[in-house]
C-alpha cells in the first residue's frame, strides 16, 4: 500500500494530529482534576471543620463552673443514699484528681462480678499533656486497681476526646 500524500504534507498532517491529541489529553486531565476537586471538597470541609472546641472563653468557664456547682449539689443530696457503698467516694476521688484542662462529660458505672466494678469517664482534654497528668494522678492515687485510657487519646489523634476506664472494688 502506498502513501498518496506527498512527504511534506504527510508531516504536516501528522503534526496537526499530534497537537490535537495533546490538546484533547490535556483537556481531559484538567476536566478530571476539576471533577475530583469538586467531588472531594465537601469531604475536606467536613474533616477540616471537625476540630474540638476549647473552653478558654470566660462564658464557657462560667458555664463549666455552673455545671460543676449543680453536680456538687446533686452529690450532696445523694450522699445519704450512698453511705452503704463506696462507689460515690471512688468517683469523687476520680473527679477531684482532674487537672484544669480536663473536662468530664459523662460518667457511667457498672457493678461487676466478684467485686470488680467498672467506672467509665468520658470527656475532652485541652492538651494531651493534661490527659497524661490525669492518668498518672489516677494511677498513683491507689484508689483503683487499673486505669486505662486508649492509646489514641494519649497520642492526641482523637482531637482531645477520651474515655478513662477505672476498675476496682468500689
Amino acid at each position: 500500500m502506498a502513501n498518496l500524500l506527498p512527504p511534506a504534507f504527510a508531516r504536516t498532517v501528522l503534526r496537526d494530529t499530534s497537537v490535537r491529541f495533546a490538546a484533547v489529553a490535556a483537556a481531559a486531565i484538567a476536566g478530571l482534576g476539576m471533577f475530583f476537586i469538586v467531588a472531594l471538597t465537601p469531604t475536606y470541609v467536613l474533616v477540616a471543620g471537625d476540630t474540638p472546641a476549647t473552653s478558654t472563653s470566660a462564658t464557657t468557664k462560667a458555664e463549666d463552673e455552673a455545671v460543676l456547682a449543680r453536680a456538687q449539689a446533686l452529690v450532696e443530696q445523694l450522699a445519704p443514699h450512698a453511705a452503704a457503698g463506696t462507689t460515690l467516694p471512688a468517683i469523687l476521688t476520680a473527679l477531684s484528681l482532674r487537672p484544669a484542662g480536663v473536662h468530664i462529660i459523662s460518667i457511667s458505672y457498672a457493678a461487676g462480678k466478684n467485686g470488680t466494678d467498672t467506672a467509665t469517664l468520658a470527656g475532652s482534654a485541652d492538651r494531651r499533656e493534661d490527659l497524661e497528668a490525669y492518668r498518672s494522678a489516677l494511677q498513683t492515687s491507689g484508689a483503683f486497681a487499673s486505669v486505662s485510657i486508649p492509646v489514641a487519646a494519649l497520642v492526641g489523634t482523637t482531637q482531645g476526646e477520651f474515655t478513662v476506664t477505672l476498675t476496682g472494688n468500689f
